[in-house]
């Protein structure tokens, strides 16, 4: 099986020293940047799913990814996962759910792959997210913590709780246990719970440490990549795929708002998030009264907007679906995808002019890899 141009792009990333890399937009490593958890953790993921669809060729990739989070990214004393690290030093030393959720994905996938190694590290990963993350009194997961464990975060944000629902959809794959199912169901249970809330109908992102929403939160940093002030748009379709993918999973045991709230939220999103500033194009964020706030235009958006229309084409009645994946789909086609370098242009500006004021370079193909895996 030879591998897609995503994957022989992803495949630029590996660093002979261990991890991978931030690439550049020509599929270059970035050497000003140090290794990131975050990519690390996606990067195997990808290889491990690439390899669970039967590309051997990235057997050695995803050996080097499991290698890196066992050496260079994991705290042998306290347990858990580093933020950053360098080859010779531990460079943010917190733990982090977002973080933790890319781990359990990578680690689940590469079990499937037959990796014997993995499942050893997936328990003790498995450990540290049932001790120290998850709140069964909440249903939702701890935002972070430091190096030992015991000083955690003030703010808790539904960003981390969005990819543990996707970690605990991979989780019950390659186990087959519906705790995680129930997880997955009592996150998604309050996230669109908060969304019925506001009088923007969509599900927000920051809250203080009681689960108490806040408004405000980074009004002084509105283009932040992972914690923008105001609504996040693409959040909205992932949410949306998610419901779906835990509603399928559950079969008969789903409840029905899995799918109405779904549809409700993925409806809302496209209508004040596309083309609302007079160009093609989702903009990154809306305020609390569905005003854009940041125009760019993100790669990792129009792809989950995408996997979003095409799986609920798939599951639901309106065939408007369809027609919004063949549009967007013709959109990222003409604007995002870059056929030279094999990757996606990760930011574009409101003029859909590749830009990075958000995102600098190409720095992992999690997202594209993904909206790649809906056709198969």
């Amino acid at each position: 099986m030879n591998s897609s141009p995503l994957v022989q792009f992803a495949k630029k990333s590996l660093v002979e020293s261990g991890g991978f890399g931030w690439l550049t937009a020509d599929g270059q490593i970035d050497p000003k940047k140090t290794l990131q958890a975050w990519i690390n953790f996606r990067m195997t993921y990808v290889f491990a799913l690439e390899k669970v669809n039967g590309n051997q060729s990235v057997t050695r990739y995803l050996q080097h990814g499991l290698n890196a989070m066992r050496e260079l990214f994991t705290d042998e004393i306290n347990g858990g996962f580093y933020t950053e690290v360098s080859k010779e030093a531990v460079l943010d030393p917190q733990k982090k759910a977002y973080d933790l959720a890319f781990a359990l994905l990578a680690l689940s996938a590469a079990t499937r792959a037959g990796d014997e190694s993995a499942k050893s590290d997936l328990t003790k990963a498995l450990f540290v997210f049932e001790k120290h993350f998850w709140r069964d009194d909440y249903g939702l997961v701890e935002e972070s913590w430091n190096q030992e464990f015991s000083v955690g975060n003030q703010y808790h944000g539904l960003n981390a709780n969005m990819h543990t629902v996707e970690a605990c959809l991979e989780l019950f794959k390659s186990s087959g246990d519906s705790k995680w199912l129930n997880r997955a169901t009592k996150i998604c249970n309050f996230a669109f719970m908060e969304a019925r809330k506001n009088a923007v109908g969509l599900i927000p992102e920051h809250f203080d440490k009681n689960w108490i929403l806040d408004k405000e939160f980074n009004s002084e940093n509105p283009g932040d990549p992972f914690h923008p002030f105001g609504i996040i748009i693409g959040h909205q379709f992932e949410w949306a795929r998610l419901a779906i993918e835990l509603s399928l999973a559950l079969g008969s045991l789903a409840p029905t708002w899995l799918l109405t709230e779904a549809e409700n939220v993925y409806g809302i999103a496209k209508r004040i998030g596309w083309e609302v500033d007079g160009a093609p194009g989702f903009v990154y964020t809306v305020d609390f009264d569905g005003k854009p706030v940041v125009q760019m235009r993100m790669h990792w958006v129009i792809t989950e907007a995408v996997a979003a229309a095409w799986t609920l084409s798939k599951h639901a009645d309106s065939k408007n679906y369809l027609a919004d994946f063949d549009m967007w789909w013709r959109y990222a086609e003409k604007y995002f995808i870059d056929s030279e370098n094999g990757s996606w242009r990760h930011e574009l500006n409101e003029l859909n002019m590749e830009s990075s004021s958000v995102w600098d370079g190409r720095p992992d193909v999690y997202h594209a890899y993904q909206t790649q895996q809906i056709f198969q």
